[in-house]
């Protein structure tokens, strides 16, 4: 699970910054440490970084992303929220991303969903949202489940799964359309599915017009 759950990385670059700024070199300073798995010196370093530039957006993720390496996931929620998407390095597809990793981390599995439902709406091709995107949709029908059936769950001691593929039809109300939350999920990965295969094919075109170009020459 940790492999498919991973916050993208710092930010080391602070637009606008000069290396002897106080701000920059104690942000590098907390990057190094962060490189070397001492997170919580990280943070400090961050924080220290934060006391003289309070509302950087790049100084927020760093600080958001060394909470979330200590298991601080309520406190790196908050950071990772402040953080303005589209500045210093930070795209909305990553914010979204690093959300979603984050109420995972708390078992919230519906607004993971959502958070990673952004973030591969903005790239479809992102393999590790779309992972995580499936990851948290078993855990969140999971949960139902158990929450249904605790008995049931204690007997199986957690191991077992629902698989989505053989999951009931959800109720229909009187308009016949009613959909449940999984099923919406489900409905976005075939749409999904469809986006990556077109793209594959659009890259497959592309690379064979190249090829017959250099053909000609």
């Amino acid at each position: 699970m940790d492999r498919r759950l991973i916050v993208l990385c710092l930010v080391p670059m602070l637009l606008g910054w000069h290396w002897f700024d106080t701000a920059a070199r104690r942000n590098n300073a907390g990057i190094e440490a962060f490189s070397q798995g001492r997170f919580g010196e990280a943070l400090q370093k961050f924080l220290s970084a934060r006391g003289l530039r309070p509302e950087d957006a790049a100084l927020q993720h760093n600080t958001a992303t060394a909470l979330y390496k200590l298991g601080k996931f309520r406190e790196a929620l908050e950071e990772f929220s402040r953080v303005e998407p589209g500045h210093h390095g930070v795209s909305e597809r990553d914010f979204h991303y690093n959300l979603g990793n984050t109420y995972f981390r708390m078992q919230q599995y519906d607004k993971a969903l959502d958070h990673y439902k952004q973030a591969l709406l903005r790239d479809p091709t992102d393999q590790d949202a779309k992972r995580n995107f499936e990851l948290a949709l078993r855990k969140l029908q999971q949960k139902k489940q158990q929450s249904r059936d605790p008995k049931q769950s204690k007997r199986d001691g957690g191991k077992k799964k629902p698989n989505p593929k053989q999951a009931p039809p959800p109720p229909q109300g009187k308009s016949g359309q009613r959909q449940q939350p999984e099923q919406k999920y489900r409905s976005l990965l075939q749409y999904l599915a469809q986006k990556e295969k077109q793209q594959l094919e659009k890259r497959k075109r592309r690379v064979a017009r190249e090829a017959r170009r250099e053909k000609d020459w």
